[in-house]
C-alpha cells in the first residue's frame, strides 16, 4: 500500500512542530488531517476514518493515551504511531491495549516518521482485522454487527436508533465495562439532556428485548455484556 493511498491523522499540540511535520508529511500524503489536542483528534477520527494515526502523548483537553484508548474501544484496525518524550515512556509501555505499530522518542526526524509510516502501511496491506458478522446470544437471539440489528427466531426486534447504538457499543466490547460517560459521549454525543437516569431507563427497556441477564450492572460505573 503506497503512502499516497492512505489517510493519516496527525495530532500534536506544539504549533511549530505540527507545522513542520505537516509540511514534511504533505510531500507524500494527500489526505492529511491535523489536530492540536486529543479531543479534536477523536472528532476527526470519527469523521475522516484515517488508516494511520500519529499522535503525541502530552496534549491538552485529552492526552494521546486517552485518545487512542477511545479509538481502541471499537477499532483495532487503524494503525497507530505514538510520539513520546523519554519521561513518558514507562507510562506508554504500560498501555499494552493501545496495540501500537511503533512508538518514537521525540525529537522525531522526518526519516524516522516515514519509516514508521511504511511499517504501518505494510501492516495494513498484510494483516486484516476482521470482525464476526453475527453474535449468538442464546439459541433464540442474535446480534447482526453489520446491520446493527437484534433478531429473535430470525425476526428482527424493533429498536430505536439510540438503542441500536447502545447495543452496538456493548456487543463490540464484550466483557468490558461501558461507563455512563462513554455512553453519553458515544451515543448522546455529550448532550446535557441525558444523564444517568435516562441511561438506566433505556437499559431497563433494552433488557425487556434481550435474553435474561444479557446486560449486567457494574455498580456505580456502567454496564457490560459477558458471554
Amino acid at each position: 500500500m503506497a503512502i499516497s493511498g492512505v489517510k493519516v491523522l496527525y495530532a500534536e499540540d506544539e504549533k511549530e512542530l505540527r507545522e513542520v511535520m505537516s509540511d514534511i508529511l504533505s510531500l507524500e500524503i494527500d489526505d492529511l488531517y491535523l489536530a492540536d489536542n486529543g479531543e479534536k483528534a477523536y472528532e476527526l477520527y470519527k469523521s475522516k476514518k484515517p488508516d494511520i494515526i500519529i499522535s503525541d502523548i502530552n496534549m491538552p483537553v485529552m492526552n494521546g493515551i486517552e485518545f487512542i484508548k477511545k479509538v481502541r474501544q471499537r477499532d483495532h484496525s487503524t494503525r497507530v504511531i505514538m510520539l513520546t518524550a523519554h519521561s513518558e515512556l514507562p507510562y506508554l509501555l504500560d498501555s499494552t491495549e493501545l496495540k501500537l505499530t511503533k512508538y518514537l522518542l521525540k525529537p522525531v526526524t522526518g526519516d524516522a516518521l516515514y519509516e514508521a509510516i511504511d511499517m504501518a502501511c505494510s501492516e495494513l496491506q498484510n494483516f486484516k482485522v476482521t470482525n464476526i458478522e453475527k453474535l449468538s446470544l442464546d439459541e433464540e437471539y442474535s446480534w447482526d454487527f453489520k446491520e446493527k440489528s437484534l433478531f429473535c427466531h430470525k425476526e428482527e426486534v424493533h429498536l430505536t436508533p439510540k438503542e441500536k447504538s447502545v447495543l452496538a457499543l456493548l456487543f463490540t466490547n464484550l466483557n468490558t465495562t461501558i461507563t455512563y460517560d462513554m455512553l453519553i459521549d458515544e451515543v448522546w454525543e455529550n448532550s446535557d439532556i441525558y444523564g444517568v437516569d435516562s441511561i438506566k431507563t433505556m437499559i431497563k427497556n433494552l433488557r425487556r428485548k434481550l435474553p435474561k441477564d444479557t446486560i449486567k450492572n457494574v455498580y456505580g460505573t456502567g454496564f457490560k455484556v459477558v458471554l
